[in-house]
């Protein structure tokens, strides 16, 4: 059985990894939406604790990874996502998030 998509809104911010290059885009998932999909994920093991999952902003839709950091998950957008929703940083930011 599928399980079940999870939306919630965000502020898009960004961060820069290293000089010379862009800055990384991402969004901090609400605690409420982190408890959600670490309860779907429990005893899944994978990797530094990254769970991937399909996402839909707009009429963008992608698969990916999220990431954990300081105890919380992060949701990287990508640049043709942004450019292709107009999003700009600081704005809140819709998102459907599943599982896979």
């Amino acid at each position: 059985m599928p399980l079940p998509s999870l939306e919630f809104s965000a502020e898009l911010q960004s961060t820069f990894i290293e000089a010379g290059f862009d800055p990384a885009y991402f969004v901090i998932l609400p605690e409420a939406i982190a408890a959600e999909i670490a309860a779907q994920t429990a005893g899944s093991g994978r990797a530094f604790g990254s769970v991937k999952v399909s996402v839909a902003i707009g009429r963008s839709s992608w698969s990916t990874t999220l990431l954990k950091r300081d105890g919380r998950y992060v949701l990287p957008i990508r640049k043709p996502v942004r450019v292709a929703e107009g999003l700009r940083e600081g704005e809140r930011v819709a998102v459907t998030i599943s599982v896979l």
